[in-house]
């Protein structure tokens, strides 16, 4: 195992979609990366809980290893 020095680039992009299979539920895009390759991407359905709290439902989806992030 190498030792790595430094910290991770961790990013998040997180942007409202509209998928008509989930209407009419909010759904939110999230796509996930450390040092600029993505290791997430999930669409999001977004809930308000009976506690207020909001919560995310995420489902995951499959993609190609190596896409940068933002691409």
């Amino acid at each position: 195992v190498k030792e790595r020095s430094g910290f991770d680039f961790l990013q998040v992009h997180i942007k409202p979609v509209d998928i008509p299979a989930l209407r009419p539920a909010t759904v939110v895009y999230v796509e996930e990366a450390i040092n600029g390759i993505i290791n997430v991407i999930n669409p999001a359905v977004v809930t308000e809980g009976s506690d207020g709290n909001i919560y995310l439902t995420r489902y995951n989806v499959t993609h190609e290893p190596g896409l940068k992030f933002g691409s």
